[in-house]
């Protein structure tokens, strides 16, 4: 780990994959040039306004699906965010499990979840398993071999909380605009409902006025 520090804070533990901010794993991803951070910060504005769209459909939320999202857009957003904050996906692994419960016990097929926002739910719990194993034993000199550089003994495990916060921020994405989707279908079907409810009035008096 670099010596430099940042604000009392190693330099280290600023760069990914050690900081887990989306912006940070940008640069990485583009080498550090000079507009990298520019493209981490646009990156990060698109998946904001996912997040706020999503947010903005849902009238109803009694599982949390808005409150879990922005949870995990805080984490990837947060300036510096390091593995121990993957317990904030807690709340929507809660939310995922109850949901799903609740539609299992209705059988109602309408409001059960898109199987990928379980299996990104699961994915993402078991990334976060994988934090600092298992490929933590290849030597350096194995490691080296293998890819030509130290780093291929921890890339694996290091980006495994990395993994874990962009899989549930997809399941907290879909679970969100899946709990959005009953509404925004209610509300399709409430100019019709009322048109019909008009025209059975409407009827009505001039039956009255017949009679």
């Amino acid at each position: 780990m670099s010596a430099t520090r940042t604000g009392g804070v190693p330099a280290g533990l600023l760069r990914h994959p050690a900081n887990l901010n989306l912006g940070s794993f940008v640069q990485l991803v583009l080498g550090y040039r000079g507009w990298a951070p520019a493209a981490g910060l646009a990156i990060e504005l698109l998946l904001a306004g996912c997040a706020f769209a999503a947010t903005a459909a849902i009238e109803d939320d009694p599982y949390g699906c808005g409150f879990s999202l922005w949870l995990v857009v805080i984490t990837m957003l947060s300036p510096v965010a390091w593995p121990q904050f993957l317990v904030c996906l807690v709340p929507l692994y809660v939310g995922i499990a109850a949901a799903n419960h609740a539609a299992g016990r209705t059988a109602n097929q309408e409001r059960r979840l898109p199987r990928r926002v379980v299996n990104l739910a699961g994915a993402s719990y078991l990334a976060a398993l994988f934090m600092g194993g298992p490929l933590g034993f290849l030597s350096p000199a194995l490691a080296r071999w293998v890819a030509g550089h130290v780093h291929a003994s921890y890339v694996l495990p290091a980006e495994a909380a990395f993994i874990s916060l962009g899989c549930a921020y997809f399941a907290a994405l879909w679970m969100t605009a899946a709990g959005a989707a009953p509404r925004e279908a209610g509300a399709r079907m409430q100019p019709a409902a009322q048109r019909a409810a008009a025209r059975g009035a409407h009827a009505h008096l001039e039956l009255g006025r017949d009679l």
